[in-house]
């Protein structure tokens, strides 16, 4: 028994230092949240209250080198400034079904107008751009196009866009707010600007280039996981993944 202990010990060890150079999405879009607009912004919010209003972030993040993917041959072998995303189109959906309903921002239900959310300035200085259109409700946001031009935000982390949304009278114990492909085609960097890769909804899958991380709400009173368990859990997820460091920088 001991020799098997030792064995997986070495086993999440060695996962835990491995490489990132595996098949992978070379691109996440993920949702994060917060009770501060300077607050710590996280993919789960713990905590949530009926009635309150929260502040969100659409975060993009270029993966690391060493990252392939069929899209791009060779993958990502060097990463400079003009790196990252040039383009693309998202929605944030939520539903008056959901555990926990929100209702996003503070404009009338159906609001036109290109102004649901708020891209950040390197996203909208360029023909096109566009923050989007409030759904019936205010459930969600479509048709969210930022636009970099030419050139992409480089590696790190970046925010592209923000928000606020409200929670309504009833929280539940778990529920998803998720950021997902528009209908318009994305562009992306790669390699010093060497390589473009253009992706849409239909090419996406399979070995996608983009990975979207929704953001998940616990209600008050929803167990959260010990420190302990969730280092074991994180061990083996790296150990099948490979360690990858992000650099934050807010756009």
């Amino acid at each position: 028994m001991s020799k098997i202990c030792s064995f997986v010990a070495v086993a999440l060890i060695s996962g835990l230092f491995a490489g990132s150079a595996s098949a992978a999405p070379l691109y996440y879009l993920t949702l994060e949240a917060s009770t501060s607009p300077t607050g710590s912004f996280s993919s789960t919010l713990n905590n949530v209250q009926a009635n309150t209003t929260y502040y969100y972030e659409v975060v993009g993040t270029e993966a690391a080198i060493g990252t392939t993917n069929t899209k791009l041959p060779g993958g990502i072998t060097s990463q400079a400034s003009s790196d990252g995303m040039t383009s693309m189109g998202f929605n944030i959906t939520d539903t008056s079904t959901s555990a926990t309903p929100v209702v996003f921002g503070g404009g009338s239900p159906g609001l036109s107008g290109g102004n649901a959310t708020t891209l950040a300035s390197l996203y909208n200085n360029f023909s096109g751009a566009n923050a989007g259109t409030y759904t019936t409700g205010n459930t969600g946001i479509t048709g969210v196009r930022p636009i970099s031009g030419t050139t992409g935000d480089g590696p790190g982390a970046f925010v592209i866009a923000s928000g606020t949304f409200t929670t309504g009278a009833t929280v539940g114990s778990t529920s998803l707010v998720s950021v997902a492909f528009g209908s318009v085609s994305a562009g992306l960097k790669f390699n010093s600007g060497a390589n473009a890769v253009l992706v849409t909804s239909t090419n996406n899958p399979g070995d996608p280039v983009f990975a979207f991380r929704s953001l998940t709400l616990n209600g008050a009173g929803v167990a959260v996981p010990e420190p302990a368990s969730m280092i074991m859990s994180g061990l083996g997820f790296i150990g099948v993944a490979g360690l990858t460091v992000f650099r934050r920088r807010k756009a």
